[in-house]
């Protein structure tokens, strides 16, 4: 289902995780965006894109991450910089 979101699924039995041989988790999502989440991440700080386009698949992407709420909270401090 794709609605599940990150959290549920590391939780729940019913969707296992798709374990590499290395002990790695696959997670099978578009990496267009990941490469902006994994840098917020590390610094707390995210720049939007200025497309509306790219803006909604980077917040679809949070979303299903649980980091909405924090993506859009430190937007507004970014874009101070």
């Amino acid at each position: 289902d794709p609605n599940l979101n990150f959290k549920f699924g590391l939780l729940n039995d019913k969707y296992p995780l798709l374990k590499q041989d290395d002990g790695s988790i696959f997670i099978d999502r578009d990496g267009k965006h990941f490469r902006l989440l994994l840098n917020f991440l590390r610094s707390g700080r995210i720049v939007l894109p200025t497309d509306d386009i790219e803006r909604r698949e980077l917040l679809i992407e949070a979303e299903f991450y649980l980091l909405t709420d924090y993506i859009l909270s430190s937007a507004d401090v970014c874009s101070r910089y």
